[in-house]
């Protein structure tokens, strides 16, 4: 229901004070806290939801969308320890950002342009590059002991 409602949001709601403090202060902790679940659902939703408040709402949560990249997704994405669902979900979020070119822009002026703020923007072009080579060699993954399995998600998030 909170998906469809963001996924519809038409100007009241945009622009609507309490609205953008409801989603500061009860959405965007709800998310942060359900973006590493263990439940795969829960994740999937979750995320959905932050693509929503980054289409619709990017105005107004600056602070917030550098939290969720930096503490939430890159790290998701630079931890072995990591599921595989979680990382490919990460990934399926970038994705999407990537498929707009404004937004894109935005995050680089809005971040890595702006010398109080972090480069969010190079953060994720080096944490995708760094997915895209490979977290580990599969000799890597023999030689410790790592599954034929580990081989082949390894080998999915690449493309």
């Amino acid at each position: 229901l909170l998906l469809s409602v963001l996924k519809q949001a038409g100007p009241a709601f945009k622009t609507s004070d309490k609205f953008i403090h409801s989603i500061r202060q009860y959405l965007c902790v709800s998310l942060l806290r359900n973006c590493t679940a263990n439940v795969p659902q829960v994740v999937d939703l979750s995320l959905q939801v932050f693509v929503q408040l980054i289409a619709h709402f990017k105005d107004h949560l600056k602070a917030e969308i550098e939290v969720f990249i930096t503490k939430i997704f890159l790290r998701i994405l630079e931890s072995e320890n990591s599921p595989f669902h979680h990382k490919s979900v990460v990934l399926d979020v970038f994705r999407r950002m990537c498929e707009d070119p404004q937004a894109l822009v935005e995050i680089f002026l809005n971040y890595d342009a702006d010398f109080d703020s972090i480069d969010l923007f190079r953060h994720m072009v080096d944490a995708l590059a760094k997915t895209a080579k490979g977290s580990v060699k599969p000799a890597e993954l023999d030689a410790f002991g790592g599954s034929r399995k580990m081989q082949e998600q390894d080998a999915t998030l690449r493309l």
